[in-house]
């Protein structure tokens, strides 16, 4: 029996499903009110999604409520609990790699930038290609790609299905639905080569690179905080950024091969350097603070401590890695997701274990 048709109707489920996936971020209420507001707290005890306090009802007297940040309540509503502190706990196993190329490609793929999107849907760049690809996890295919008149470096999902991707060429932010298959919706201009970025609270935390800066700015374009220079005084030549859920960023340097800390108000905190971060790039918060970075250099992935002080080699050459670039983990289904930033046709699988996954 013929069942391409079948695997064609899930592969359009899927995608169709990554948007409501994605809205299920949502505050129920809202969503019923047609406001669409983003819950400003979950119960750590009840885990209810319903719970948007500021806009509809206070939280329920049954239960002692604990608020947490967006940013803690998509890890820890379900799949991994890393809460107990994960550095010392945290094993990634290999587990598969999935071919992302495409018939109409014209060159091996590169991945420098991938995010989850929904539970298992991953949207990526594809820089030797200039597209944007969604890839379904567990159909192990590419299920849709958009051509970018630049190649991309990055992307990061937005409220309302958007995908904020950075075209650093055309000094360019392009914004892409994602129910409406990918179609460019606006472009954002920016001051500079901008290759990296991540979304937070209505603001883009944007990196650029030759010059290298890190910018916090509003979804208009609005500066709010220009950093130039990391923790050690040298100035930033190709930074990459990530957003943890204690309100730090991340920043790191690929050139200088440093890492740095900072709030939201663009304040320096703190530093890491070590002879085994090498040309570090793509970077991950776990819920504990601990950070997952990409060192290309030497093909290898380090986990570093909250506090930046140790760190240790969580997967390496042997483990299938070929030059890390980008990362991206599926909380719900406790898999990390790696791109490589050579020519290299295959987004790497991994499973995330801890022993507090419940």
């Amino acid at each position: 029996m013929d069942s391409s048709g079948k695997k064609k109707d899930e592969s359009e489920d899927k995608l169709n499903s990554a948007a409501e996936a994605n809205a299920q971020l949502y505050c129920e209420s809202c969503n019923k009110d047609g406001i669409r507001l983003t819950p400003q707290g979950y119960c750590q005890n009840c885990m209810e999604r319903d719970n948007c306090y500021k806009t509809h009802r206070e939280p329920s007297p049954n239960a002692e409520t604990d608020e947490l940040e967006r940013g803690d309540m998509v890890g820890r509503c379900k799949g991994l609990r890393t809460d107990g502190g994960c550095f010392e706990i945290l094993t990634i196993k290999y587990s598969e790699d999935i071919d992302v190329q495409i018939p109409s490609d014209k060159y091996d793929c590169s991945i420098p930038g991938a995010t989850v999107i929904a539970k298992d849907i991953v949207s990526l760049c594809d820089f030797s290609n200039s597209s944007v690809k969604i890839v379904d996890t567990q159909l192990k295919k590419t299920i849709s790609e958009k051509a970018l008149p630049d190649c991309p470096d990055n992307l990061a999902l937005l409220p309302n299905d958007i995908l904020a991707v950075t075209l650093s060429d055309m000094k360019t932010i392009a914004f892409l639905s994602i129910p409406t298959e990918l179609t460019e919706v606006r472009r954002l201009e920016v001051d500079g080569n901008c290759k990296d970025l991540v979304y937070h609270d209505n603001k883009l935390i944007v990196a650029f690179e030759w010059p290298g800066k890190v910018q916090i700015m509003d979804l208009d374009g609005h500066v709010y905080k220009s950093v130039e220079k990391d923790f050690y005084g040298n100035e930033l030549k190709s930074p990459y950024v990530t957003h943890g859920a204690k309100k730090n960023i991340y920043i790191s340097d690929s050139i200088k091969s440093t890492i740095t800390s900072m709030n939201l108000n663009g304040e320096i905190l703190k530093g890491y350097k070590d002879e085994r971060l090498v040309e570090p790039c793509g970077m991950v918060v776990l819920d504990d603070g601990s950070i997952l970075v990409c060192s290309s250099g030497n093909n290898k992935i380090l986990l570093i401590s909250e506090n930046l002080e140790t760190t240790r080699v969580i997967l390496e050459e042997k483990d299938g890695l070929y030059c890390p670039w980008s990362l991206t983990l599926d909380r719900e289904q406790n898999k990390l997701y790696v791109g490589s930033g050579k020519k290299c046709n295959f987004l790497n699988v991994y499973d995330v274990y801890a022993e507090a996954i419940v």
